[in-house]
């Protein structure tokens, strides 16, 4: 029996396309610097990740506008989205181009067909205030029996590399494990293996800054799709630094706290004995609802293995303590600035204690080792 093509099948829960994407990519509405000189990138995903060829425009010079008038021919295989990103540099600075923006373009029916329509693909990050200005047309094939027969043996796989994709950052973290299907965010455990890979001999890691470009690249691509943006950190180019900020950025865009209520531990600050203290930190830790447990847990045991490599990178139980304890707390508009602060203290101290019970070998989870 013959296939239908994809764009009749409606029932298709993927909505993914197989056949030839036409970009005719026009200008970039805004204003970027009166000499800049930018050039574009396109390329478009497969089942979710973005590891197809990589399309680069001519380099257009800012007069009026900036014109780009350049025609590309894309093919799609198992794809859904478009991507664009932007990189400039200011000739008289006599610096390399660099990452400034990206765009994301659906390619969804019947928005676009077999015929040129002219579309507007916001860049961002959006105080940027650019629009790309582009036509395109699609041309989807038939899906190949051997194609519909892949996917239809590993349908559950593609289906949860498909749920990778979505906005991640200032989303409640449940509707992110729900969509991901996993106890941890994959931005969470990705950006902590890497760190602990390549970056725990990193001098002052988690205090020294990243780089702002490369740090709201990855930003974007996670807030794309989790998957493809796990692969992308690997890149030699962004530095343990970067994929730090990202991590401490993520948990900070969090509606609430991944802790039900950061000022039960407070009393922890003012024990003595240690025996006492580990009982009760392994009773809150215990008594943190999920996800909110396996994420501090995870967390928790990351920042020990950071400071057990303090001769190296300098980072003490109390810089990391410092560092994620207003990453952690929620913010709080009743409070004043002098109330919050001597709150951020006390749980800083709090995160302190827990880190240097971990590296005594305790494990804050009811039972001591």
């Amino acid at each position: 029996m013959k296939r239908k093509s994809q764009h009749e099948m409606f029932d298709n829960p993927l909505n993914i396309h197989e056949g030839t994407l036409d970009v005719h990519v026009h200008q970039i509405k805004g204003v970027i610097a009166d000499t800049a000189e930018v050039f574009l990138t396109l390329q478009v995903d497969y089942l979710g990740g973005f590891f197809t060829r990589v399309f680069t425009s001519d380099i257009a010079k800012m007069n009026k506008d900036l014109i780009f008038d350049q025609k590309f021919e894309l093919s799609l295989n198992c794809s859904q989205t478009l991507r664009i990103n932007a990189y400039k540099r200011i000739p008289s600075t006599f610096q390399d181009f660099q990452f400034f923006a990206m765009g994301t373009f659906e390619l969804q029916r019947p928005t676009i067909g077999d015929q040129y329509c002219l579309v507007t693909v916001p860049l961002i990050p959006a105080d940027s205030r650019l629009h790309l200005i582009m036509s395109v047309r699609l041309y989807s094939h038939e899906f190949t029996e051997n194609k519909w027969t892949v996917l239809d043996s590993a349908n559950d796989d593609v289906l949860r590399l498909w749920r990778m994709r979505g906005k991640v950052f200032g989303q409640c973290i449940k509707d992110v494990l729900k969509r991901e299907e996993r106890k941890i965010p994959l931005i969470v455990t990705s950006c902590i293996k890497e760190i602990e890979e390549r970056g725990l001999d990193s001098s002052f890691i988690y205090v020294m800054r990243g780089d702002d470009t490369r740090v709201n690249d990855l930003v974007a691509v996670f807030d794309i799709c989790s998957f493809t943006a796990s692969y992308y950190i690997k890149q030699a180019r962004y530095t343990p630094y970067d994929i730090a900020e990202v991590l401490t950025r993520y948990l900070r865009s969090l509606p609430h706290s991944i802790l039900l209520c950061p000022n039960n531990y407070l009393p922890v600050f003012t024990l003595e004995d240690t025996t006492v203290k580990v009982r009760m930190v392994a009773f809150l830790l215990t008594n943190i609802p999920e996800p909110g447990r396996s994420v501090f847990s995870y967390l928790l045991d990351h920042m020990a293995k950071v400071c057990l490599n303090e001769p190296r990178n300098r980072v003490t139980p109390t810089i990391m303590g410092g560092i994620f304890s207003p990453v952690i707390l929620d913010s709080d508009v009743t409070l004043t600035l002098e109330e919050y602060m001597r709150k951020r203290n006390h749980f800083a101290s709090i995160l302190k204690c827990m880190i240097e019970l971990k590296l005594q070998g305790y494990k804050l989870d009811n039972t001591q080792t």
